[in-house]
């Protein structure tokens, strides 16, 4: 749970990121409107299971989905978003996934939309713009499937250059070999 401080102009600009570091919401300064009466906007964010995510094919949802949702303090009135904010979820590192994920985002739960998502792998985040708050997650396509290891085989690398003459080039050995011997 975060609280965002409102002022006279709407609320101030707040950076969150959850505990666990899965979840990180920027809210720019006037994110949420100016309510009569209230202090601040309450952010919660929620992890839920996958399992209650279901994307169009072929899609399927990494990690947890989050459930974030705002309410104005003191009255407890739902707090819609003015302007644009953003989300960055953490997604976990799956053996064989070579593809881009995307954030999906629902509003109930039950139609899945993907959103323009800035993907990075190497640190497995992405990030995208929000309109509205409700469930988001990070979605990719399936992992690849990939040969046993006893169907693969060292082949030496291609000779940089065939500039060189055959006669000057040195001789290959095979991995295999492990001694070489001359008569």
């Amino acid at each position: 749970r975060f609280d965002v401080k409102l002022g006279k102009t709407g609320s101030e600009t707040s950076v969150f990121t959850t505990g666990d570091a899965q979840v990180t919401m920027i809210f720019p300064e006037g994110s949420f409107e100016t309510a009569e009466g209230q202090r601040s906007v309450k952010v919660t964010v929620e992890p839920l299971p996958s399992s209650i995510a279901h994307p169009d094919e072929p899609f399927t949802v990494l990690g947890n989905v989050y459930l974030v949702e705002a309410t104005y303090r003191p009255s407890g009135d739902v707090a819609a978003l003015a302007s644009v904010a953003t989300v960055v979820l953490v997604y976990p590192l799956l053996a064989n996934d070579h593809g881009s994920h995307a954030i999906i985002w629902s509003r109930s739960g039950n139609a899945w939309r993907a959103l323009d998502t800035d993907d990075l792998p190497s640190i497995q985040q992405a990030g995208a713009d929000i309109d509205e708050l409700g469930y988001h997650t990070v979605a990719g396509q399936p992992p690849s499937p990939t040969a046993g290891a006893e169907n693969r085989r060292w082949s030496p690398p291609a000779p940089l250059s065939r500039s060189r003459s055959r006669s000057s080039a040195s001789p290959r050995r095979s991995p295999s070999c492990s001694s070489h011997t001359s008569s």
